[in-house]
């Protein structure tokens, strides 16, 4: 799986962590559109203002389902890409979800 370090938008915590929560509540249409795209693994973490992200397929297929809309619109509005990650997910970061099929 590809890791991928991303830096919060001042502001837009909250806004990532309802996201988060949305996704953790709404697993069947997350599964569903996983199986679409040949995901078999999605996952988030996140210590103070960094988030860790890690999947192992690329986001294909994006624009056919409204959650996938909602995802890239959350995407770009609260998270900044800072690097590829390749280290371990640090020790006391919080995992947010980790889907896996």
């Amino acid at each position: 799986m590809e890791y991928r370090h991303y830096k919060l938008k001042k502001g837009k915590k909250e806004q990532w962590l309802n996201w988060a929560k949305y996704l953790v509540e709404n697993t069947e249409e997350v599964f569903d559109t996983m199986k679409e795209e040949g995901c078999k693994r999605e996952a988030c973490w996140i210590l103070g203002e960094d988030v860790f992200y890690g999947m192992d397929s690329l986001f294909l297929g994006m624009d056919k389902r409204q959650l996938n809309i909602e995802h890239m619109k959350n995407f770009k509005e609260c998270l900044q890409f800072l690097e590829k990650y390749t280290d371990p997910i640090p020790m006391d970061a919080v995992t947010l979800f980790d889907f896996k099929l």
